[in-house]
């Protein structure tokens, strides 16, 4: 009775340190939240494969960033974009963009008359518009560029045809007609790789520009000031239009002479939020 006594409490004993070990390699190797999301948790190893995959979305997200009032990349310039002169309204709108349908409290219809307004004061009463808590706003801004970010709240471009303005403690944004100008030529980033020094993500990214007119060609920099080479393989490569897929292999094509930048992401909370984008030189 007593031996069966035993091989109980060893067996239990043996699932429970079992348990244990399976819940400790899920929290420290397994447990890192969506890269995608801004505030992500900081993975608790070395593993060059969780790092890489880690940077790789950290970088598609900087690449996805365009200013609403260019068109061009928010983090990729020919200058050092960091925490201090990144451009407010830019910061705002990634912020708008990256909160959830509720968060924004959407209310009203979507009609070709909403659009015709130059204010909020002639804007439709019946029309779609939004009412975001500046709370709300400012956890999201906190979450992509650190605790110690210093939001100066003003009015914005949300998107190409959102505009959203100060009301007391709220943003009230609402279809609006905007200004803006678009660059005539392609900009191609792709991921090249990531690592960790003095516990920040740093991660590596190429970029060149292209001008597909006729008289066009293939720039190693974003404002199309060192060409590279002719139009031949950006047509072959594109001959079923420019992908993801296609806009990749370019970029490594010409990875050689591309322009290459270093993003830093600092340790905030046990997240990894932007801290700079520079050129590598």
């Amino acid at each position: 009775m007593n031996n069966k006594n035993s091989n109980v409490i060893y067996f239990m004993v043996a699932l429970l340190i079992l348990v244990l070990t399976g819940y400790l390699i899920y929290k420290i190797f397994l447990n890192i939240n969506n890269p995608l999301e801004e505030n992500t948790r900081v993975p608790i190893t070395n593993n060059k494969e969780v790092i890489n995959e880690l940077g790789s979305d950290k970088h598609s997200f900087l690449s996805s960033k365009k200013s609403t009032s260019n068109r061009l990349p928010i983090f990729f310039k020919d200058t050092e974009v960091n925490i201090s002169n990144i451009d407010v309204k830019d910061v705002l709108a990634i912020a708008y963009n990256s909160l959830s349908t509720e968060d924004k409290n959407g209310v009203g219809e979507n009609s070709n008359e909403c659009a015709n307004s130059s204010t909020l004061e002639d804007y439709p009463e019946n029309c779609y518009k939004e009412t975001i808590d500046i709370k709300i706003l400012e956890d999201k801004i906190k979450s992509i560029f650190g605790s110690n970010y210093n939001i100066n709240y003003q009015d914005f471009n949300a998107t190409l045809s959102i505009y959203c303005q100060l009301n007391n403690n709220n943003y009230v944004c609402y279809y609006h007609k905007s200004d803006f100008t678009s660059p005539d030529y392609n900009i191609l980033l792709a991921y090249k790789n990531s690592e960790i020094i003095n516990n920040n993500l740093v991660v590596y990214s190429y970029l060149i520009s292209v001008n597909n007119k006729s008289n066009g060609g293939v720039y190693s920099d974003v404002n199309l000031s060192n060409y590279i080479d002719d139009l031949e393989y950006y047509k072959s490569a594109t001959t079923n239009g420019l992908t993801a897929e296609s806009s990749k292999e370019i970029v490594n094509h010409y990875s050689a002479s591309a322009t290459q930048y270093k993003s830093t992401f600092i340790k905030d909370n046990n997240n990894y939020v932007w801290s700079k984008t520079e050129l590598v030189s």
